[in-house]
């Protein structure tokens, strides 16, 4: 009889260990509540496999070599049927199966259904990235590079249940954590959830070390000590020419940690050019084909962009402006640069005129562009946006995602 001793003990077994980890590799790879629930359930059917595919083989050995034709010996007669027998081989592996079943269909079900209190995330999925956006309206602006490509940082609480409502942009795309041992497939004009509880921090996860006097390390994310646990986001579905590089990591941090990383990314510094340019960025996904820092991506890089002569698909080569940005989030379509594919969404109806004016003015200060527009507040060290920059527009997708 299977019981919940035997589930444990296959489930630490050195087979399981060496699947899935153990000590502090386990704390890695097991990264939710659901999860050794999962592999508990998947030792058990691995080897009741494995018991089953021994027993048929070592029989199918056995009868070969037992009645094989001898010469001289005469064959046996076979029987037409036995009915103990039969009864035995079909009705214990069908008990076997619906108990599989049963222990799958339960644990599915608590995958499925949020517990009370859950913290809500919004997640959108587009090509190539993801967006979550906080209770508070938070968005996070961090990334990190994976295998050459600018990728989101993403936090939540640890031991606490989180629930995710997910939708899509363009395609289907779906949520995979592996650590997490579920994933959630997201489509566009709907949503589907997922729910999940990380697993507590422990005194084997990493300590994250206060950040002081890096003025390109700024922000809670840095300025803070605190313990955390990294597990990436991948996406399952096949969504296009960089589905491969559609990754993320999401930072476990404990509940304290992650109130007052979320109350700063409620309200960024948006009088900071970089700050401000990757909040666009990982507001509206251009994070997925644009840099700030003039590395090569899948779209045009937004370093030394604005004042510059660009060369068009059209043969045409035209000073980058504000007209120009404007077109290139805008109507994206419309001037295809030279070398890059068609490949960015409009921005319009998506972008709000303030985030838009925000980009503009971002893009033309001298951390970006050493051609940007010079004013008398330059060698006061005051040139900061206020509530109505000057310029005409902009957008994280910028001279462009498809431009």
């Amino acid at each position: 009889m299977i019981t919940p001793a035997t589930v444990t003990m296959l489930a630490d077994d050195p087979v399981a260990r060496w699947l899935f980890g153990s000590g502090g590799r386990a704390a890695q790879q097991s990264g939710s509540a659901i999860a050794p629930a999962v592999d508990s359930l998947f030792m058990v059917i691995f080897w009741i496999s494995m018991f089953s595919f021994a027993l048929l083989m070592g029989l199918v050995l056995y009868f070969v070599f037992r009645y094989r034709a001898r010469p001289g010996v005469p064959g046996q007669r076979s029987v037409s049927h036995n009915t103990p027998l039969e009864l035995v081989w079909s009705i214990a592996p069908l008990i076997v199966m619906t108990w599989m079943f049963f222990k799958g269909f339960w644990i599915f079900m608590d995958m499925q259904i949020a517990e009370a209190g859950a913290e809500p995330i919004a997640v959108v999925a587009r090509q190539w990235t993801w967006t979550f956006t906080y209770p508070n309206g938070a968005i996070s602006p961090e990334k990190t590079r994976i295998a050459g490509t600018d990728n989101p940082v993403f936090v939540i609480p640890a031991d606490m249940p989180v629930k995710l409502t997910m939708s899509a942009e363009n395609v289907i795309h779906s949520f995979w954590v592996p650590a997490f041992r579920g994933k959630r497939d997201i489509f566009p004009n709907r949503y589907t959830t997922y729910q999940f509880r990380a697993n507590p921090l422990t005194e084997d996860d990493p300590w994250h070390e206060p950040v002081v006097g890096d003025e390109t390390r700024t922000g809670p994310f840095h300025e803070l000590g605190y313990r955390y646990r990294d597990h990436y986001v991948f996406c399952a579905e096949f969504c296009g020419d960089q589905h491969s590089e559609m990754a993320a990591i999401i930072r476990v941090v404990n509940p304290d940690v992650y109130a007052k990383v979320l109350e700063r990314w409620a309200t960024p510094d948006l009088t900071d050019p970089i700050i401000t340019l990757n909040f666009i960025r990982n507001k509206y996904g251009c994070v997925s084909c644009h840099t700030i820092d003039g590395t090569a991506s899948t779209g045009p890089t937004w370093k030394n962009l604005f004042g510059y002569e660009v060369l068009y698909a059209d043969g045409q080569t035209r000073l980058v402006d504000a007209d120009r940005i404007r077109i290139a989030v805008y109507d994206p379509a419309a001037e295809i640069r030279a070398g890059f594919p068609n490949q960015m969404n409009s921005y319009q109806g998506t972008m709000s005129q303030e985030h838009f004016e925000k980009f503009l003015w971002a893009i033309q200060q001298k951390e970006i562009t050493d051609k940007g527009p010079k004013s008398i507040l330059d060698d006061a060290g005051q040139n900061q946006p206020n509530d109505q920059p000057a310029g005409g527009g902009g957008d994280g997708g910028g001279d462009g995602g498809g431009e």
